[in-house]
């Protein structure tokens, strides 16, 4: 259908409402890119934002971390994009993304296969 309606290079954003459903989401992805060979990524940031009450658990500092945490986790498992939230937040997750695609970049530089 993507096709037809003119669509020739999809990104594929399987949906975080909440922390618990963020590792299926990931879980969506990695499926999605095996099968389908399609960029998937998705907005983590939702997993922490839409949490009502999530401060008060965690505190305003526990806060900015645990949206870090949330946004580099699908980089990690091998999303090809994130959808970070709002763009204040890149001074934050930058810097996490750039420390992971560093990383993984050297292991490819020496010959080694990553598996998502």
């Amino acid at each position: 259908m993507a096709e037809t309606a003119g669509i020739s290079k999809p990104l594929v954003d399987t949906l975080v409402i909440d922390v618990p459903s963020l590792s299926f989401s990931i879980r969506a992805m990695l499926e999605i890119k095996k099968r389908y060979g399609l960029p998937c990524g998705c907005g983590a940031h939702n997993a922490i934002s839409s949490w009502r009450g999530f401060e008060n658990i965690i505190g305003r500092e526990g806060r900015k971390s645990a949206e870090i945490t949330a946004n580099i986790m699908p980089v990690v498992l091998g999303a090809d994009f994130i959808l970070y939230g709002p763009v204040e937040s890149c001074t934050d997750v930058f810097p996490g993304v750039y420390t992971v695609d560093t990383s993984l970049r050297y292991l490819l530089r020496k010959g080694e296969e990553i598996v998502f």
